[in-house]
């Protein structure tokens, strides 16, 4: 019975090395993970969104633009904006967040942008986003719509789309 208890123990003591290194790397991988889940809400997604007379999908013939600067928070889901703009016909009547909806078409106003009557440049505020929202956000299904007396409609218009890591946002030009 002894030599059986012996060569057990020879087992047990040929394999906790390898056992303790599997134990350790485990316990790296599942701090490493905790660690890149804790920083992920630091970490916001950025979008994007050019605004123009061409992306309205009646004719404005416009000389406004304008640019859209936005971060989704990912601990809260807080979508934030800064939006500028110039050269339009006359003052901002309204200034929406409007989906779902692809480049060319229209939808309804899923938020607005500016509570403000006449809203000046830039536009800056946020929203804590639905699931729909956020859902339409992501599949690039939200444009952003800046009206006038002049067109009611719309005067420009830009789609917000998701931007990569470490690029910027175009500039206003």
């Amino acid at each position: 019975m002894q030599l059986i208890r012996r060569g057990t123990m020879n087992q047990i003591r040929r394999r906790l090395p390898p056992i303790a290194i599997v134990a350790v790397v485990i316990a790296v991988a599942a701090g490493s993970a905790r660690a890149d889940a804790a920083s992920a809400p630091d970490n916001p997604i950025r979008f994007c969104a050019a605004l123009s007379d061409a992306e309205e999908s009646v004719p404005t013939y416009s000389d406004g633009r304008g640019r859209g600067v936005f971060t989704l928070s990912r601990a809260d889901l807080t979508f934030t904006w800064d939006v500028a703009f110039r050269g339009l016909s006359g003052p901002v009547v309204a200034a929406n967040a409007h989906g779902p909806q692809r480049p060319g078409a229209n939808a309804s106003a899923l938020f607005p942008l500016a509570t403000a009557s006449a809203p000046a440049s830039p536009l800056k505020g946020s929203i804590v986003l639905s699931e729909g929202q956020l859902k339409y956000l992501l599949n690039a299904r939200i444009y952003v719509n800046l009206t006038t007396a002049k067109y009611p409609a719309g005067e420009i218009r830009g789609q917000v789309q998701r931007v990569l890591p470490g690029t910027a946002c175009p500039e206003l030009k």
